[in-house]
């Protein structure tokens, strides 16, 4: 009785872990470039730049908008000599070119600022009015809809040579500006797909045993 149990819970566990959500939803973009403009100390032209930026494709849209997307969630970096601003929980917005609101696609990580809305923390970061924002802006169509790009969509942007950069990070009344050179994309599978795999194959691990016994 308890092998038949045992034979179930493995089969079971198995079953879910195949049909499950085993596609990836975290986009990490990890990125290089170099500052164009700054009006914050210890910061100059030229100065390299490295950051990280992370959204999840299958997040809400909150926008009612078929070519208008906005979404809850993400993270962004950004690190030059030193100094550091990052954020976590932001806002998205996603606009597709065959919209009627503007003639080409963009996407946009910030941390939103105002109630509820994450600040920015890092050298001069003021709460509530300081300002981090991630940008792509393409004159070409390579999102088809309001929503998150997928890691594909979003190396087509930068394959392209669209305008792709770190749009700004307001520090009180100083800010820095920095064109991006190269991207690095990868995407994270979902934490309850390989839990669920895992289960799987502990399942079925445990029934063998059990039987060889």
């Amino acid at each position: 009785m308890k092998s038949l149990s045992l034979l179930i819970l493995g089969s079971v566990f198995s079953l879910i872990s195949f049909v499950g959500p085993v596609h990836a939803t975290i986009v990490v973009v990890e990125y290089a470039g170099s500052v164009s403009t700054s009006r914050v100390g210890g910061v100059s032209v030229g100065d390299a730049v490295l950051g990280r930026f992370t959204y999840d494709t299958l997040a809400t849209n909150l926008n009612s908008q078929s070519e208008n997307g906005r979404y809850r969630g993400g993270s962004a970096s950004m690190t030059v000599n030193g100094l550091t601003w990052q954020f976590a929980g932001g806002s998205n917005h996603v606009l597709d070119r065959d919209g009627t609101i503007v003639p080409f696609d963009v996407f946009q990580l910030f941390n939103g600022n105002g109630t509820g809305n994450p600040d920015v923390i890092g050298p001069g970061a003021v709460p509530s009015t300081s300002t981090l924002d991630v940008t792509l802006v393409s004159d070409w169509t390579f999102l088809t809809s309001a929503l998150q790009p997928t890691a594909g969509e979003l190396q087509a942007m930068f394959d392209n040579n669209v305008q792709f950069r770190i749009h700004s990070a307001l520090i009180a009344s100083e800010a820095v500006f920095a064109d991006i050179n190269s991207i690095s994309i990868s995407e994270i599978s979902e934490p309850t797909a390989l839990l669920l795999l895992s289960a799987g194959l502990a399942g079925l691990g445990l029934f063998r045993r059990r039987i060889r016994s």
